[in-house]
């Protein structure tokens, strides 16, 4: 897991780098002169410490490290400056934290109790096997599907904050997609998956970027006659990590 940690925040941090690096406006591109390395032992620590203190400092542990991505990426020769803060996210986080626990104090009640009464209906732990299969099976589609939504609504509010706190020379940046737009877009990822028996699966990308690109707005004024070509150097690989550990372009 250590190493594992370590390589994903090397593959997340330089397949941004090299996207940026392919990403030109006007002849001008991005990138960072950055290899990687100092953004993976970062990722690594701080996954550490959120898996040290059961889970509750993903929100941190996000925020953390889209800062520190971001801080070290630049177009032209203008350097990006993020600043977001865990705050804006906290109260979908904590729902999303807190729910799969009180699920499971429930479920661990149900199970240890013979008989609970749940919306004025008596469940016996001594009822066929049949029907306590089907009962387990409603209990953890049911939660599991909830938990979905409270993470996807936990996200969106992740991302729009870190795009919101994004800037580049006198420019800001928004992403104004909900919750609800983002579980749609998963939620017919899924359906066109199992409708094309997984075939489908190679044409998700291209419905992600331009739901990226639907969404995203740019704020204020650039002064072109300050912007210069960056001096990073040209990438020439480095995307195709995310792709091998499978992960996503954002």
């Amino acid at each position: 897991m250590l190493f594992f940690s370590f390589f994903v925040g090397v593959a997340r941090f330089r397949a941004l780098r090299y996207r940026l690096n392919r990403t030109y406006w006007k002849g001008i591109r991005g990138g960072s002169d950055e290899p990687g390395w100092t953004y993976g032992w970062s990722n690594l620590w701080k996954w550490v410490v959120n898996y040290l203190s059961l889970g509750s400092a993903v929100a941190w542990t996000m925020t953390s490290l889209w800062n520190d991505r971001w801080n070290e990426m630049s177009f032209g020769n203008l350097d990006f400056d993020s600043k977001a803060k865990v705050r804006p996210v906290l109260v979908p986080f904590v729902f999303l934290y807190l729910t799969p626990l009180l699920i499971l104090i429930v479920s661990v009640t149900l199970v240890l109790v013979q008989g609970t009464m749940v919306q004025g209906v008596y469940i016996y732990m001594d009822a066929p096997p049949l029907f306590r299969i089907i009962f387990f099976l409603i209990i953890a589609s049911t939660s599991y599907a909830f938990v979905s939504l409270l993470f996807v609504i936990y996200y969106a509010a992740f991302y729009r904050n870190g795009v919101a706190n994004l800037e580049l020379g006198g420019l800001r940046f928004s992403f104004e997609a909900e919750g609800g737009e983002w579980f749609i877009l998963l939620l017919v990822d899924g359906l066109i998956i199992i409708a094309t028996l997984g075939i489908g699966y190679f044409f998700l990308g291209y419905r992600h970027w331009a739901f990226f690109a639907k969404h995203l707005a740019i704020h204020g004024d650039l002064d072109e006659t300050a912007l210069r070509q960056t001096s990073t150097k040209q990438e020439k690989y480095s995307d195709g990590w995310l792709d091998a550990m499978d992960i996503g372009a954002f």
